[in-house]
């Protein structure tokens, strides 16, 4: 897998899979795998909480690995807030 922030060199091809013309709302991450961002969000839901969690279960990121980044940026978006514990002063 790329590290995130790695750059293309000029010449490389990129791929546009025209997520922000689906009307569903979805948007493909893994085009590879065919995964959107509500799959990985589900699977936050169900208890993933790493990329190797995500990797396991929905087998994305295994392909060719151009969606690390932008997978890693919606787990954490994703992932469960740590509970505040507030404690009364008495």
């Amino acid at each position: 897998m790329r590290p995130c922030g790695f750059v293309f060199p000029a010449d490389a091809k990129r791929i546009d899979n025209h997520s922000h013309l689906h009307s569903n709302g979805r948007m493909y991450v893994c085009i590879c795998k065919a995964i959107t961002d509500h799959e990985i969000r589900d699977a936050v839901d169900g208890g993933a909480r790493t990329l190797a969690d995500l990797s396991k279960s929905l087998d994305i990121a295994t392909g060719c690995g151009q969606c690390a980044c932008e997978v890693e940026q919606i787990l954490e978006d994703a992932r469960p807030l740590a509970p505040v514990l507030y404690y009364s002063a008495a």
